[in-house]
């Protein structure tokens, strides 16, 4: 501390040592008190110290990157006739390629009729609302095509086909519709569909209080089969494949024959509050394949095959079930009371039950076949809730449809 570049420095009391701290802390009365340092300005005083302290490390998540959208590819379309918005003032005919942007609208006492071979292209937000008469005319050889602007459609690409209060002779003769929001929807009307097919759609045919007539028509990859409400339906020879939901029924009356519900992500057909008569229908590889609830009527000569959950369900409903072959479910036949009949049925080769019976009532379940006749087998193949409620004997020595497993294989390649 003797060098000159401290020399002026006055340090008045000791650095901290153990003798320091037992020391007495007393000054003699004399003493002047402590002067700070005299700090010689000429004298290079030493840099300031600096503490640096380091942050913690906080974990920041990986970022993740966005992968842009791939742009859709619009159609090759070059359209020979091009409608926005407009109310149609006259009986028009559409042929050849049709843009359409905006809603076309076909007034009462008005009829658009769509030739063989047209092709009819919507923007977004764009369809057709009839309030007159529609006649799509397509032909085996010629079918009438309508989709949206983009090589693949998607479902709502364009809103659709809109039947309002018209019971006219509406006709929909071997036509090709993609990318619609609703298809065709019918409300307080009527129309007739023949050789249609129906794809990626978020509904195909929504009905209320409608009468329809639907044969050797497909609908598949979308959101909806039919959704009917208080509506008659009568459907021929159609196929519904890779939907969500085929066949939604409430408060309507259904005639049902040769139909084929396959590959439906949900339950395949739902009805409830409604008159049924279905016959030869297949059901295979469904979640579910059939649920009633408060149903009358009659469901005969159909088979479920390979349905995940459970073949058939009814609840609450009057219903003959007879002459059907179930097999290949984790449940073959639901039913929660001793309302419906039912017998002369193939009910075998089900996971977990051929028949699950909820009911307190007695039910009698005699005349079907349950597969091998044997006492065992049949205690573990069917369950009542209350023991003894259901009755299945007597049972058919054979089974009734022996060729139904033969035929469904090939119906579900």
């Amino acid at each position: 501390m003797n060098t000159p570049a401290y020399a002026d420095w006055t340090l008045s009391y000791p650095f901290y040592s153990e003798e320091a701290a037992s020391a007495p802390k007393s000054q003699p009365a004399d003493t002047p008190p402590a002067q700070a340092p005299k700090l010689n300005a000429s004298v290079v005083q030493p840099p300031p110290v600096v503490i640096q302290t380091k942050k913690p490390e906080v974990a920041v998540p990986p970022a993740f990157q966005v992968v842009a959208a791939k742009p859709r590819l619009l159609a090759a379309f070059i359209p020979s006739i091009r409608l926005s918005s407009t109310i149609l003032g006259e009986d028009t005919e559409w042929s050849g390629t049709v843009h359409i942007e905006g809603m076309v609208t076909v007034p009462p006492q008005t009829t658009l009729t769509v030739m063989p071979g047209s092709k009819i292209r919507f923007s977004e937000n764009s369809g057709i609302l009839v309030y007159g008469r529609i006649a799509v005319k397509g032909t085996p050889e010629s079918p009438v095509y309508i989709s949206s602007l983009f090589e693949e459609p998607r479902p709502s690409d364009w809103n659709g086909i809109f039947l309002i209060g018209t019971e006219k002779n509406n006709l929909f003769d071997h036509l090709v519709i993609q990318g619609a929001d609703t298809a065709i929807l019918a409300s307080f009307s009527q129309f007739e569909a023949s050789g249609i097919r129906i794809e990626n759609s978020s509904t195909a045919l929504q009905l209320t209080d409608s009468i329809v007539k639907v044969k050797n028509s497909a609908i598949s990859t979308s959101g909806f089969g039919i959704h009917s409400v208080k509506s008659e339906v009568d459907l021929e020879s159609v196929t519904f494949e890779t939907n969500r939901s085929a066949l939604s029924f409430l408060s309507s009356a259904v005639s049902a024959v040769n139909l084929r519900l396959r590959h439906n992500s949900g339950t395949a057909f739902t009805a409830e509050k409604s008159q049924l008569k279905l016959d030869r229908i297949l059901f295979s590889f469904n979640l579910n394949g059939l649920k009633t609830t408060a149903c009358d009527g009659s469901i005969t000569n159909s088979r479920f095959i390979s349905n995940r959950e459970i073949a058939a369900s009814l609840t609450g409903s009057n219903l003959k079930f007879s002459d059907n072959h179930i097999s290949g479910s984790r449940v073959g036949l639901h039913i929660d009371d001793n309302n419906p009949t039912v017998w002369r049925n193939s009910i075998s080769a089900n996971s977990s039950y051929n028949i699950l019976y909820l009911g307190e009532e007695r039910l009698f379940a005699g005349g079907n076949w349950l597969g091998q006749n044997v006492a065992e087998m049949r205690e573990l193949l069917v369950f009542s809730k209350r023991p003894g409620a259901l009755l299945t004997a007597p049972l058919l020595a054979a089974d009734p449809h022996p060729s139904a497993r033969q035929d469904s294989t090939k119906a579900t390649d």
